[in-house]
């Protein structure tokens, strides 16, 4: 059986057409993915803050309705050295489709990379946190 993230582990199938595919099959965000729990988590934390979003997050939306969101990620304890801590996660998906077509830490000093389950959960519960 294929690793699936925690978020995934429980999911039921409740909608027709394609099946789910979870975006941490490996180690790192995978853009071959469809609804993904825990990609959508981060999706509808953008979402659920249009009218108002939290300061450190930032969404712009294409004439195409493509969509880019900034999360800031300077507040949050990813419990390493300062210089791989990242300064914000960038993700870009089009319309309310399953699929993520990228995720990114980006950091000051060295080359952005995909981010992982853990750290997804970590900028989930401190922007859950802050809201609550």
């Amino acid at each position: 059986m294929e690793k699936v993230c925690k978020a995934c582990q429980g999911r039921v199938k409740t909608w027709r057409g394609s099946d789910p595919k979870c975006a941490f099959t490996e180690e790192f965000f995978s853009n071959d993915n469809y609804r993904c729990v825990t990609v959508i988590k981060i999706r509808d934390l953008v979402h659920q803050h249009q009218s108002e979003l939290p300061e450190g997050i930032q969404t712009h939306y294409t004439n195409s309705e493509q969509r880019y969101s900034t999360i800031d990620t300077t507040v949050i304890d990813f419990e390493k050295p300062d210089e791989e801590r990242p300064v914000c996660l960038w993700i870009g998906w089009y319309k309310s489709r399953g699929r993520t077509e990228g995720m990114w830490l980006m950091f000051e000093n060295i080359p952005p990379r995909p981010p992982t389950e853990e750290e997804c959960i970590r900028i989930l519960k401190y922007y859950e946190d802050k809201k609550g």
